[in-house]
């Protein structure tokens, strides 16, 4: 028996229960994040292969040792993807077909293929139905799979399967620029960041066009910067590109 093994259950299955009962009764955000930061700890300190000690960039020579805050920084960035994910999760079909591109990526790679190919074929039939309105992620889904990703990326990172942090930080983008975006006009108009509105950009989209064109945007969005990573162009070219095509929509739509 492998702890290592026993702790990523146990953790999986913790933020699963926790995701059940925040459904259900709503928990306070500060208490849900402190209750995150447990179970991200319960999964990655009985396992060093997940946790990011160096960060790898293609255009620098040397490596970034975190060294100390080795296990701070691997708690944030599954805390801020768990979180992003779970803001994302916002309009049928969208959550799961952002998780079909991630594994078909990872499948495509030859990292983990039974995982990300199971996984892949559970998500399909997901979508279907999720878009038939018969099933739904919930929260008790959007942070189990959430947490899984995290686990399965770092752990790919961390075996050398995914050479540089940037090819992370591409597939993540939408989730984690959207809400780094709400964040900031949270809090610029003094509201808790945590909170809940309707300035997504899904919600964005919704109060112009109907999901078909939601989930096509959203999906073109996730997938050219992805393609345009296997087709080797430069990291800083595709994030650019993607920043400046991402708040012209929003700039755009606001206006109209």
């Amino acid at each position: 028996i492998n702890f290592s093994y026993i702790s990523l259950i146990l953790s999986l299955s913790f933020i699963f229960i926790v995701g059940i009962i925040d459904d259900k009764k709503d928990i306070k955000a500060l208490t849900k994040s402190v209750i995150f930061i447990l179970i991200i700890l319960l999964s990655i300190l009985p396992n060093e292969n997940l946790i990011i000690q160096n960060l790898r960039f293609s255009f620098l020579e040397n490596e970034i040792d975190l060294n100390n805050y080795s296990i701070f920084f691997t708690v944030l960035c599954i805390f801020l993807f768990v979180n992003s994910f779970n803001m994302f999760d916002g309009v049928n079909g969208q959550a799961g077909i952002y998780i079909a591109i991630i594994f078909s990526y990872l499948l495509y790679k030859g990292i983990l293929n039974e995982l990300s190919l199971f996984t892949l074929i559970c998500v399909i039939f997901f979508i279907y139905l999720n878009l038939k309105n018969k099933i739904f992620l919930g929260d008790n889904g959007s942070l189990l799979i959430s947490l899984l990703i995290s686990i399965v990326i770092i752990k790919s990172y961390n075996e050398n399967l995914i050479k540089y942090c940037e090819e992370i930080f591409i597939l993540m983008m939408l989730p984690g620029i959207d809400m780094a975006r709400l964040f900031i006009e949270r809090i610029s108009n003094k509201k808790n960041p945590l909170s809940a509105d309707g300035n997504h950009f899904h919600h964005i989209l919704l109060k112009r066009f109907k999901l078909n064109y939601v989930l096509l945007v959203n999906s073109f969005l996730i997938l050219i910067p992805v393609i345009a990573l296997l087709a080797g162009i430069k990291s800083l070219i595709i994030v650019i590109s993607f920043l400046l095509v991402y708040f012209f929509i929003i700039v755009k739509l606001r206006k109209a």
